[in-house]
């Protein structure tokens, strides 16, 4: 079974693959990227529900050297706040490969976290590094 981009299942007998060539999508016009941000435990309400639009704006601004596409954002709670994981896509018809995945989910990130620090968000880690050690 393969599911494409847009979550569908394709179910292939095996008798089919067996006898086909099968063209590795790996370095394909399409490839998917992951950002995982963690924001402070004193994270308003407002601003959980705010989350989603300021990340997508932040990875589809125009200034970046490739077009990205918001996926999804999926949170769990955490010992610390929130733990977000964003998906986004790149489409270039030259091919995408995975340093260029690596490359822009840096960009991404760093774009996010600007773009929460401006909306008055606080990242996880500043809480950790400001909490009491025990030794």
């Amino acid at each position: 079974a393969v599911r494409d981009f847009d979550g569908n299942l394709h179910i292939i007998p095996n008798s089919k693959v067996m006898n086909s060539t099968v063209i590795n999508g790996k370095n394909g016009t399409w490839r998917r990227g992951s950002l995982y941000i963690e924001l402070s435990a004193q994270t308003t309400p407002d601003q959980l529900e705010s989350f989603q639009e300021v990340v997508k704006a932040a990875i589809e601004a125009p200034t970046k050297a490739r077009r990205c596409e918001f996926g999804i954002c999926r949170m769990t709670i955490t010992d610390m706040g929130f733990s977000w994981r964003t998906t986004f896509y790149v489409n270039d018809p030259q091919g995408v490969d995975a340093q260029d995945i690596m490359d822009l989910e840096s960009v991404c990130l760093v774009e996010a976290v600007r773009a929460l620090r401006e909306g008055g968000y606080q990242l996880a880690n500043l809480d950790r590094a400001e909490a009491p050690r025990v030794l």
